[in-house]
């Protein structure tokens, strides 16, 4: 082997890496632009959300879909309600005798 030789192959691997290197950064750069668009896309849901139910709240809403998606996030709503009089109960030593009752939901886990 010559030295040209060696200097060709070294090179070569620099290029090599330099060019893997551009495709990594391309690349992140690519995957933070797709992150940002779910972000905003979830952003947009949220809002879609909150104003179906603004809406469901003032008696608007008369699909039934939407109508019983929002009745599950009432009894939601209702759970946590119920969870915090009991933590509120229990800091203040009136433990009730039993669990709180709380809403069934399809969705309730």
């Amino acid at each position: 082997m010559d030295f040209n030789s060696i200097k060709e192959g070294a090179m070569n691997i620099a290029k090599s890496v330099g060019k893997k290197t551009t495709d990594t950064v391309e690349s992140v750069k690519v995957k933070g632009k797709i992150t940002s668009e779910e972000k905003a896309i979830k952003a947009t849901m949220l809002e879609i959300g909150q104003f179906v139910w603004d809406r469901f709240e003032e008696g608007e809403i008369v699909s039934e879909d939407l109508i019983s998606l929002c009745e599950t996030i009432r009894d939601h709503y209702h759970n946590i309600e119920t969870f915090k009089k009991d933590l509120e109960d229990k800091k203040a030593g009136n433990v009730p005798e039993e669990e709180p009752e709380v809403t069934d939901s399809e969705d309730a886990e």
